[in-house]
């Protein structure tokens, strides 16, 4: 996450379907004493539907300099999927710590890693929800605190209306290609005009196709890079519709996220047609061009009487002289 670094329930980032977002938990080891019988210290993470865990967690024991340990794989904790936190609520992985073997780290860091799906919703929060449980009552297993830390990511879209320029006319069957940096992404058509970003398990198509009203739609785009810059795209038009001309040059299309006081996401996206999704109207004009033997040919005939007649004229002075 590019925002929230150390900070509680904070911490956002765009991304687009099919990308891989990293997670990175850092929490306190708390002090018990020598004499206590409830050690129980759990760090759990409860996934949103749009993320599919990748189940692969590393762990780091952070010594008080700074320094770390790889407990990767090790009998410090047990990793456990799909099961219960002490609250009784579901979670997609838990790692029930063994304390008397991460009582020397002030920290333990845990990274894994998660796949935006075709679940996601654009303009609406994918959640991650980790927290961190232990007893708080080092003499009553009963007694524990939850420390949750709840992170957000956002897909976007683009809304295309394709009109014929000066009457609006919706125009069907244009056809486009959706590029940016000079890459072409793939996509799968949901329903007519509707297209989301294909998943890297998906082959998708580059083809683009403008429904019966002329619209069509784009979802599940990054909309900013890791550095926080919006993202622009370029619309391509490979085919246009029955008696128009081709676009002749891309149209850019830009996204650009709107922040929170604490340079968090929100889903709106500056000059948003509807939430998470910018629009654009692309015009085509008619095209009408010469037909083979038309006036192309009429044109070289008329020179050639011209040039047969000059002949003639010149052949009559020359006899006069």
């Amino acid at each position: 996450m590019n925002t929230g670094l150390d900070k509680r329930d904070q911490g956002s980032d765009t991304a687009y379907i099919g990308e891989n977002v990293k997670f990175d938990l850092r929490t306190d080891v708390p002090a018990y004493p020598s004499n206590a019988i409830s050690k129980s210290y759990w760090i759990s993470d409860a996934m949103d539907e749009a993320l599919t865990f990748n189940d692969d967690i590393t762990v780091e024991g952070v010594k008080a300099d700074g320094s770390t340990v790889d407990l990767t794989g090790t009998d410090a904790y047990v990793k456990i999927l799909n099961t219960k936190d002490m609250g009784d609520h579901d979670v997609t992985f838990l790692l029930k710590f063994d304390y008397d073997k991460i009582r020397a780290y002030s920290k333990i860091h845990v990274s894994y890693s998660a796949i935006v799906n075709e679940k996601a919703v654009v303009g609406t929060a994918i959640v991650n929800h980790a927290e961190l449980q232990y007893n708080n009552n080092p003499y009553n297993g009963n007694d524990y605190t939850t420390v949750p830390d709840d992170t957000k990511v956002y897909v976007f879209g683009i809304k295309v209306n394709k009109i014929a320029a000066g009457t609006k006319t919706p125009l069907s069957g244009a056809e486009f290609k959706l590029q940016r940096n000079g890459e072409t992404s793939k996509f799968v058509e949901v329903s007519t005009g509707v297209y989301r970003k294909a998943l890297n398990t998906e082959t998708g198509s580059e083809t683009l196709v403008t429904d019966a009203n002329g619209k069509l739609t784009v979802y599940g785009l990054k909309g900013a890079d890791d550095d926080g810059n919006q993202l622009t795209y370029q619309l391509v038009e490979t085919k246009a519709p029955g008696g128009y001309n081709k676009l002749g040059a891309p149209i850019d299309v830009t996204l650009t996220p709107i922040q929170d006081e604490a340079k968090d996401y929100t889903g709106h996206l500056e000059g948003e047609s509807e939430i998470g999704y910018v629009a654009k109207d692309v015009e085509n004009k008619t095209g009408k061009l010469p037909k083979t033997g038309g006036i192309g040919t009429i044109v070289f005939s008329v020179l050639g009487v011209l040039m047969i007649a000059g002949g003639v004229m010149l052949a009559a002075s020359r006899k006069k002289a």
